[in-house]
C-alpha cells in the first residue's frame, strides 16, 4: 500500500473513530438495561415490583410508544450507506499510483478530511441524543449550540467534506459520482428530519431554520 493511500485510511479512521464512544455507551447502557430487566423479572417472581414494559423499552435504548421516526428513515440510510460503498469503490483504483510529489489537492483534500473529524466530534458533543435513524423521543430538546448554530445537520456536512476531500486526494470518475451521492443523500436525510421537526416542534423549530442554513452558513 502507497503511502497515499495509508493517509487516506488514517483520515477515514479518525473520522470513524469519532463515532465509536457514543456507540459504546449505547451498548453498555443496552447491557445494563438487560441485566437489570432480568434482575427485575427476578424480583417480580419473589413478590417484588418490576419495571414496566416501557422502562424497559427506554432503559434498554429502544424506541418506546410515541416515539416519532422521520419519514423513510430507513432507506434514506440505506441510499446515504450506498453512495460510501461507490465512494470508497471509486477511491480504490486511484489509490494505485504511487504519486511522488504533494500537489494543492492533496492539500486542500487532507484539510477538508481533517475538518470533517472536527465538525463531527464538535457536533457528537453537544448532541447527546444522536442515533443513525433520525427519531424524536417525548422529550426531545432543539439543540441550537455549538456548530448547530452555524448549520442545521452539522453531521451530514462532516460527511460531504470527506467524501470531496477523499475526491481531492485520490480523485477519479466513480469517486466523484460517490462524492455527489454522498451529498444528495445527506440532503434527502437532512430535509427529512426537519419534516419530522417541524411537525412535532412546530414554531421554534421554524424560526431557528429562517435563522440557520441546512449546510452552508448564510448561503443553503
Amino acid at each position: 500500500m502507497s503511502h497515499w493511500a495509508v493517509g487516506l485510511v488514517i483520515f477515514h479512521t479518525l473520522f470513524y473513530a469519532v463515532f465509536i464512544p457514543r456507540a459504546a455507551a449505547r451498548l453498555l447502557a443496552a447491557a445494563r438495561a438487560q441485566a437489570s430487566a432480568a434482575g427485575s423479572a427476578g424480583g417480580a417472581e419473589n413478590g417484588a415490583p418490576g419495571l414496566t414494559e416501557r422502562d424497559h423499552e427506554q432503559q434498554a435504548g429502544e424506541r418506546p410508544r410515541g416515539v416519532r421516526t422521520a419519514r423513510f428513515a430507513g432507506s434514506l440510510v440505506a441510499f446515504h450507506m450506498l453512495a460510501l460503498a461507490v465512494l470508497y469503490n471509486g477511491l480504490m483504483p486511484a489509490l494505485s499510483g504511487s504519486p511522488t510529489l504533494i500537489e494543492p489537492r492533496h492539500v486542500a483534500g487532507a484539510a477538508l478530511m481533517a475538518a470533517a473529524s472536527a465538525l463531527a466530534a464538535w457536533a457528537l458533543v453537544v448532541f447527546r441524543s444522536w442515533r443513525i435513524w433520525a427519531s424524536l423521543t417525548p422529550d426531545h430538546q432543539l439543540v441550537t449550540g455549538g456548530p448547530y448554530r452555524w448549520v442545521r445537520h452539522p453531521i451530514y456536512l462532516a460527511m460531504d467534506l470527506l467524501a470531496v476531500g477523499s475526491w481531492l486526494w485520490a480523485p477519479g470518475a466513480v469517486a466523484a459520482v460517490g462524492a455527489a451521492l454522498v451529498m444528495v443523500a445527506g440532503d434527502l436525510r437532512g430535509r427529512a428530519e426537519e419534516s419530522l421537526l417541524q411537525e412535532e416542534l412546530g414554531v421554534p423549530y421554524r424560526d431557528y431554520m429562517r435563522r440557520v442554513r441546512r449546510f452552508v452558513p448564510g448561503i443553503y
